[in-house]
């Protein structure tokens, strides 16, 4: 009977520090639907070597990553260029209004003025739209959306290397809202940015899909009319 041996784990530990550090923080991006990176959750499981770098890790997970939404869209909006240069990873939840608020209000996400448009310097961005009702008649969320997109990207100064959309597909009008956004992410013009073809999580009894936009070649995304 042939040996059986497990598979070592990788050294990371031994790896000098300045590349321990490029590798965490670019592994530390929320996951889609707003989970913990694996990194994270794999530091904290690890007995032998995870506590030496998971308050580190955990640290700059919270440095580097701020999530968007209709609670903190003016504190974003406001944001100051020293703390916005910090934020590595850019996550905008739209939600149904109603979820935080009781009367009416005519808009989403109010961040059209933030200094992000001119200097940033995020590598992620990723726009979850699993609790946003589509409606055909009012597509302005999106509209703004890669507007808001177009214009964050020619402004990173690292380069944003991955955008990502995230739907629930279980909501009302999923597919038309899927398909209106990859549209206008196609007038973008992203220079050989390929979508993949969508990965299907269930998380918290949500059936989540995923779409990425990378460089095919791992180079920062650019528009045409960035050329």
């Amino acid at each position: 009977m042939a040996d059986q041996t497990e598979t070592p784990s990788f050294p990371f530990k031994k790896l000098p520090r300045e590349i321990q550090k490029y590798v965490v923080r670019h592994e530390l991006a929320v996951a889609p639907n707003l989970q913990c990176p694996a990194l994270l959750v794999a530091l904290a499981s690890d007995k032998d070597n995870g506590k030496e770098y998971y308050k580190e890790a955990r640290a700059q997970y919270r440095k580097i990553n701020y999530v968007v939404n209709l609670k903190n869209h003016e504190d974003f909006r406001d944001m100051r260029l020293r703390d916005l240069k910090l934020i590595r990873h850019l996550t905008l939840v739209y939600s149904d209004l109603h979820t935080y608020y009781t009367y009416p209000i005519k808009r989403g996400l109010d961040i059209g003025k933030s200094v992000a448009k001119a200097y940033n310097q995020f590598e992620t961005i990723t726009i979850d739209m699993t609790w946003e009702h589509y409606d055909p008649a009012n597509d302005s969320p999106l509209a703004f959306t890669t507007g808001f997109l177009e214009w964050s990207i020619r402004a990173s100064i690292t380069g944003v290397k991955t955008v990502v959309a995230v739907f629930d597909t279980r909501r009302n009008g999923v597919t038309t809202h899927e398909s209106e956004f990859v549209k206008r992410m196609h007038d973008l013009e992203l220079i050989d940015a390929k979508v993949d073809d969508g990965d299907l999580v269930r998380s918290y009894g949500a059936h989540i899909k995923v779409l990425r936009w990378e460089n095919e070649s791992g180079a920062s995304l650019k528009t045409k009319r960035m050329c």
